[in-house]
């Protein structure tokens, strides 16, 4: 092979291609040369290609991180900790961190209460098709947060997030086709969805489902399906169960009569803070049910109800000072406080005034329970 080349050949050479001219053989050169070229765009590109997926990467990563810690300190309620970070994952378009961020602002965890952009984070979320987002927006339209009460637009948005399984959508849409002031609504299709959500092991609905099946709401009247279905929502600690399971048990419906279960856990849950429970504690020491009979427990936990809101509680007391019951005075003041806030409660919380049923609601009543 000889590597000296003529003159005349070197001016056939490109310019492009000089310098590796005075080592390579004449007709390797060219072809060498352009192969070298082609070599160094083709790793160019590789060079650029790798850039990029490192880039992807990088941002993924970032994404995850934010949305993970964020996420975790979210599920753990700290939720001022968390905004940071769900802030930067809604930025990125996650779904789940904007419905996240719905529900802070809807009940002011964390950051300032704003219905507002309770509703424009939980719309976001909901047209990527989140159950989240999804159940946010009809649970605002339910309850006439930011936008006007609309029960057919609660029940598509539930209906949304239902079909992909979420439970408190199942829950919500219950109640709805059970509520007396929708235009759709129908009992049976009430029960089906809460039996849905109490199958998925959701403690409210599994409390909502045994309140029909104890009031034969949308199917057939049945204590023992209704102690089942309090006792799981008791298990996962669902404290107004607590109340109506007790009930059952000192009524003896569903089972065995059991007093002393009924009567712990009424204690229990009067103990906790449940109103119903507290309500019901005073009237088991005001007549000796289950317990000694103490005027002064019974005037105890009958203020501990009608502090925590019970209406029923308040009429109680009302009685009791315009008769002089439970060893207390008689006293037409404290008669006309209690009962003036009786009526106030009343007005706020919408709590059933017994006093002003009619015969018909009576009998209704009782053959319910």
């Amino acid at each position: 092979m000889i590597f000296t080349l003529k003159k005349k050949t070197a001016r056939r050479i490109s310019a492009e291609h000089r310098d590796n001219y005075y080592w390579m053989p004449l007709r390797k050169t060219v072809y060498l040369s352009n192969a070298f070229s082609n070599l160094i765009y083709i790793m160019k590109n590789k060079i650029k290609l790798f850039l990029i997926l490192i880039l992807l990467t990088i941002s993924n990563v970032v994404l995850a991180t934010s949305w993970d810690v964020g996420n975790k300190l979210y599920q753990e309620k700290k939720y001022e900790r968390a905004f940071p970070y769900l802030k930067k994952a809604a930025l990125q378009g996650n779904s789940k961190a904007l419905a996240h961020l719905g529900f802070m602002y809807l009940e002011g965890k964390g950051v300032h209460q704003d219905f507002g952009i309770a509703f424009n984070y939980y719309i976001e979320s909901a047209k990527q098709g989140d159950e989240r987002g999804q159940f946010g927006l009809g649970y605002m339209y339910n309850n006439g947060l930011f936008v006007k009460q609309d029960y057919a637009k609660a029940k598509t948005w539930y209906e949304y997030s239902a079909n992909q399984g979420y439970p408190f959508a199942m829950n919500n849409l219950g109640l709805l086709y059970k509520n007396e002031s929708s235009d759709f609504k129908d009992e049976k299709k009430a029960f089906d969805w809460m039996k849905k959500a109490a199958a998925n092991n959701d403690k409210v609905a599994q409390y909502n489902l045994a309140t029909f099946y104890e009031k034969g709401t949308g199917t057939k009247k049945d204590y023992a399906e209704a102690r089942k279905w309090y006792e799981k929502a008791v298990m996962q600690g669902y404290l107004p169960a607590k109340a109506n399971l007790a009930n059952l048990y000192l009524e003896g419906k569903g089972g065995p009569k059991d007093q002393s279960k009924g009567v712990a856990l009424i204690k229990e849950a009067a103990n906790e803070g449940s109103k119903a429970a507290q309500y019901t504690l005073a009237n088991l020491y005001a007549d000796g049910e289950g317990v000694p009979q103490s005027d002064e427990q019974a005037v105890y936990w009958f203020h501990k109800a009608a502090e925590n809101d019970s209406a029923l509680a308040m009429d109680m007391l009302a009685k009791a000072y315009l008769n002089g019951k439970y060893g207390l005075p008689k006293s037409p003041t404290k008669w006309d406080y209690w009962q003036k806030k009786a009526a106030e409660t009343r007005a706020r919380t919408h709590e059933v005034d017994p006093s002003s049923w009619t015969i018909f609601d009576w009998i209704k009543y009782k053959l319910s329970n």
